[in-house]
């Protein structure tokens, strides 16, 4: 989280000189990131809403445009998601979805 925030960033190679790490290539950062967001004991509804209000709080005391998307995803031809995100960095960072 300290990382993500001192960054002010979504790129994950952005995150890099907030986080001590023994790691010398880009990809032991990323598997590290990704052990992080699968870790069980991480309660994401409680950091989620709060880091993405934050933001987009500070997108607005900045004057930035916000961009939105809508996207669907059919999976197993059985199931449709819908979701809306905000487009930041080249990344869609999903704000509520459905399914």
């Amino acid at each position: 989280m300290t990382a993500l925030l001192s960054s002010q960033s979504l790129n994950q190679a952005r995150w890099e000189p907030f986080v001590q790490s023994r790691a010398e290539q880009a990809n032991s950062y990323q598997r590290r990131w990704n052990r992080f967001c699968q870790n069980g004991r991480v309660a994401v509804e409680k950091i989620y809403i709060p880091l993405i209000l934050k933001a987009i709080e500070t997108w607005k005391e900045k004057g930035e445009r916000l961009y939105l998307a809508i996207d669907t995803t059919l999976l197993w031809n059985q199931y449709c998601f819908v979701y809306l995100a905000v487009v930041c960095g080249g990344r869609a960072v999903p704000l509520m979805w459905m399914g």
